[in-house]
């Protein structure tokens, strides 16, 4: 997954040109890579608030994952000029499918709590991010968990 991550930083700077953009718009769409790999969406009002979702396949359970989540970023951090880095928090909620032909058994809906950090660059409409959430199962009956995740969105 790291190698992955690489090469998005790679071609996010070998693209710079045709990519430049000072104000991305609010909207991101991308990958998520983890337990559950899929597609990730956000929506981002402003520098400090977020509100993102993801769609994916558990790959160790075989079942659909769902989550929405509202971020709330604690810190930003400019680590070198021309990005910015926030560290945040948040609260949500997952949905998951049962898995093919064992209805109930994996099914369930759980409180979610991602802490993450995020990198965004000054003149590419790009995030990168990675995250852990700590996850309580509250239906069908109650359990702990913890998940984790890293990606990237292309803002517009």
């Amino acid at each position: 997954m790291l190698s992955m991550l690489l090469v998005l930083v790679g071609l996010a700077n070998a693209q710079a040109g045709p990519f430049r953009s000072a104000q991305p718009g609010p909207f991101g769409a991308g990958v998520i890579l983890g337990p559950t790999t899929g597609v990730s969406l956000a929506w981002r009002p402003n520098g400090w608030n977020a509100v993102q979702s993801a769609i994916g396949w558990d790959l160790g359970a075989e079942r659909v994952d769902l989550s929405a989540d509202y971020l709330q970023s604690l810190r930003v951090l400019e680590p070198t000029g021309g990005t910015r880095m926030p560290l945040y928090i948040g609260l949500g909620a997952g949905v998951v499918s049962a898995a093919p032909g064992m209805f109930g058994e994996n099914a369930g809906v759980s409180a979610r709590v991602p802490v993450g950090a995020s990198l965004f660059f000054e003149r590419l409409p790009i995030e990168l991010f990675a995250q852990v959430v700590p996850r309580v199962q509250v239906i069908p009956s109650t359990g702990f968990g913890v998940d984790a995740g890293i990606g990237g969105r292309f803002y517009f």
